[in-house]
């Protein structure tokens, strides 16, 4: 990777809060249409504990076992019909989830959940345990976490995506569990001379056709494979015997929405073409190979498949894709060459 020794010592401002990519997207977290760890959720209702306590408080207002039981039988039983539109699952299960009464019980599960997690430590900053950054959930004992529910904000990684910046670590993750997987910094800040990637990820544990159902949806998409603002309540998993990282099952994944892409679309394109000719915020390369995933993500958000631009536009992504080279995100290729 080009110049990779930039990342040493910078602060990612293009992705923390008011940097040139965050303003482009909702400054709030939506619920993606997804509830998981379904099985052990309802086991907690039949259990004498902390967590019987507050679902019993929940209870009262709406059936959570009904609610969990019809998302089940929509995820286990369906069968997308031929030539279904992208997305089609995912907005019947947030129509399904987002109905007056179904939305209060899953809203006050999740702020009861996220609050408990509070109040017992559980909620934490960032993934990474980096020099003991505080706040991480690898700076605590993983002992203490085990089989309970945590709350943890990070980046979204599909592990495909890693092989192009780090092979060896790429092995290492191949053999999680979860084809997603939780951190601290897009797949090119995982390389070994990078000494802020000290290698903790968290493997997300989905349904086994996750992917088949969610594949058209952000965050989850991997002809993208990274999400920048996401944060996911599950239950946390020591690794197993042959699996070198911790897992989380999800329960719920909350993200942060790209804005419509035809609010940004011009400050786009003149940012891009203003820094490929003189860089300013992408002066770093770890903020230049950043920017090649804010038009496709906007895009994506606004389901734009077919997504064309103009002559002009396209001669401005053209210079870009040139200036990136072989670091540009192998993902992406396909898009930048089909618009």
């Amino acid at each position: 990777m080009a110049n990779g020794g930039d990342l040493n010592a910078y602060s990612f401002a293009g992705i923390s809060h008011g940097g040139w990519l965050s303003k482009r997207f909702n400054d709030d977290f939506g619920r993606f249409p997804y509830i998981g760890a379904r099985k052990r959720l309802l086991k907690m209702q039949q259990e004498k504990s902390i967590g019987r306590r507050m679902f019993e408080a929940l209870s009262r207002r709406a059936k959570l076992t009904t609610v969990l039981g019809y998302v089940s039988e929509k995820i286990l039983g369906w069968r997308p019909p031929q030539g279904s539109e992208p997305n089609k699952l995912a907005d019947e299960l947030f129509k399904i989830l987002d109905e007056e009464r179904n939305k209060q019980a899953l809203e006050k599960f999740l702020t009861e959940t996220q609050n408990k997690c509070r109040s017992h430590h559980r909620f934490f900053d960032k993934v990474s345990g980096w020099r003991l950054v505080q706040g991480g959930i690898f700076a605590v004992d993983q002992k203490l976490l085990k089989g309970e529910i945590v709350v943890v904000p990070g980046q979204l990684v599909h592990r495909d995506a890693i092989a192009q910046y780090n092979a060896t670590f790429a092995m290492t993750v191949a053999r999680l569990p979860g084809e997603w997987l939780l951190a601290d910094m897009p797949p090119f800040g995982m390389i070994d001379d990078n000494e802020r990637f000290d290698g903790n990820v968290l493997s997300l544990v989905t349904e086994p056709d996750f992917d088949r159902m969610f594949r058209y949806d952000l965050p989850f998409r991997k002809d993208i494979g990274w999400y920048p603002y996401c944060r996911v309540t599950g239950f946390f998993q020591e690794p197993a015997s042959n699996e070198s990282m911790p897992s989380l099952e999800i329960i719920m994944v909350e993200f942060r929405r790209p804005k419509p892409y035809e609010s940004e679309k011009t400050s786009c394109f003149s940012f891009l073409k203003d820094e490929v000719q003189m860089p300013n915020y992408l002066e770093k390369r770890w903020e230049f190979l950043c920017a090649s995933y804010m038009l496709p993500l906007l895009a994506k958000g606004s389901n734009l498949e077919n997504f064309k631009v103009s002559a002009d536009q396209k001669k401005i992504l053209q210079d870009y894709v040139t200036k990136a080279g072989a670091d540009l995100p192998a993902a992406l290729a396909n898009w930048y060459t089909s618009v």
